[in-house]
């Protein structure tokens, strides 16, 4: 019983991580710069897609790391 517990407690699926738990203070500077970095990119004729959106809330809450982001992103527009 003890090996099997540990080795569900040692293999986890991939992606499978612990939240990163961020401050409100730092959600809302999080949330200040993508609203900068996608308001710049409108300016620019850009629109950011739904998908694009929903990973940016997920790295904002502290679900992702941008280095998951950048990952995912890549995956998405590789197809």
């Amino acid at each position: 019983m003890r090996n099997e517990l540990s080795k569900r407690t040692l293999i986890t699926p991939k992606g499978d991580r612990p939240m990163n738990k961020k401050s409100e203070h730092e959600k809302e500077q999080d949330r200040k710069a993508w609203d900068y970095a996608i308001g710049m990119s409108k300016v620019d004729g850009g629109e950011p897609s739904q998908e694009f959106l929903d990973l940016v809330e997920k790295e904002i809450n502290g679900e992702i790391s941008t280095k998951d982001m950048r990952k995912k992103l890549i995956d998405m527009y590789a197809e």
